[in-house]
């Protein structure tokens, strides 16, 4: 694999000086771009550190938190900056056990030094973080309301330190991002990761392609199969009936009409996956994100 994924790693700091004095510091990694901005992936932690949404530094530029998963106990948080001139690295969900490369940012000496470093690992066990927001979940699949990490093993000399949070995870196969580190554990040889498909769990107006996966995304509450096979035989009235009786069961409603309320409580993943069914199989002309586009415009 070549390491040519480093120039998509970016350093996070602080604009306040006394944390940059105390040489507080992140990782984060391109994962996105339109015409005006790039987004990063980092972690939450990392935020916070820095000392808050107002005070992140992306490559020294002032970065605004578009998507925060702190609230709901998933350490990810994604930031937009001006258009970097990097490329966007490529997600993939991915189950199997991968060897991986990673590249973060340490402090190399007592001054303000800090450099890229790649290191080198495979991962280990599989483990699942419940999401603290306090949702009613007995009724959800559990990939609605936890996200799979995984145990880092790194190889040879080198160790996971500090500033690695928020480094991308990348398979060395592929140079597809399987996840991103969050901590690292004892005293670096190992550490912890969350796989990439956490993303969407807190970031609901991401780019449909955003994640290479088979799946459109997984299914978090309910059964899809009915809806998949209307759009996939073009049958766009029974899909869009089929569209609204799912709504309403998401939204727990008996009836026939959604009220406030329930649409306050509608689960973003579910209304994810209808949309990316539609926009799939409909080669992009339909879905709620293409009538949203429409509207804008």
């Amino acid at each position: 694999m070549s390491s040519i994924f480093q120039d998509s790693v970016i350093l996070i700091t602080s604009s306040d000086p006394n944390l940059q004095k105390r040489r507080v510091f992140g990782t984060g990694f391109v994962i996105h771009h339109t015409d005006e901005a790039s987004y990063l992936l980092t972690c939450a932690h990392v935020v916070r550190d820095v000392g808050g949404e107002a005070l992140v530094l992306a490559d020294s530029i002032p970065a605004t938190v578009v998507a925060n998963g702190e609230s709901k106990g998933f350490d990810l948080a994604v930031l937009r900056v001006q258009r970097l001139w990097c490329p966007a690295l490529r997600l993939s969900v991915s189950s199997a056990a991968k060897h991986f490369a990673i590249a973060g940012f340490y402090a190399f000496d007592q001054k303000e030094t800090r450099l890229l470093r790649e290191i080198q690992g495979y991962l280990g066990k599989q483990s699942f973080i419940p999401s603290t927001d306090g949702r009613d979940t007995h009724k959800l699949k559990p990939e609605a309301y936890r996200i799979k990490a995984w145990d880092l093993h790194i190889e040879g000399e080198d160790i996971l330190q500090p500033g690695y949070s928020g480094s991308p995870v990348v398979d060395r196969t592929s140079g597809e991002v399987l996840a991103m580190v969050s901590h690292q554990v004892g005293k670096g040889e190992k550490g912890l990761a969350i796989a990439i498909e956490a993303i969407q769990n807190i970031w609901h107006s991401m780019p449909y392609d955003l994640l290479k996966t088979d799946n459109v995304i997984f299914e978090p509450g309910v059964d899809y199969t009915r809806l998949r096979e209307f759009l996939a035989a073009g049958k766009w009235k029974q899909a869009d009936q089929e569209t609204e009786m799912l709504i309403l069961e998401v939204a727990g409603r008996r009836g026939n009409l959604l009220n406030v309320e329930s649409i306050k409580k509608l689960p973003c993943l579910d209304l994810r996956t209808i949309d990316q069914l539609w926009v799939k199989f409909s080669q992009g002309h339909f879905g709620f994100s293409v009538q949203k586009q429409i509207w804008e415009r």
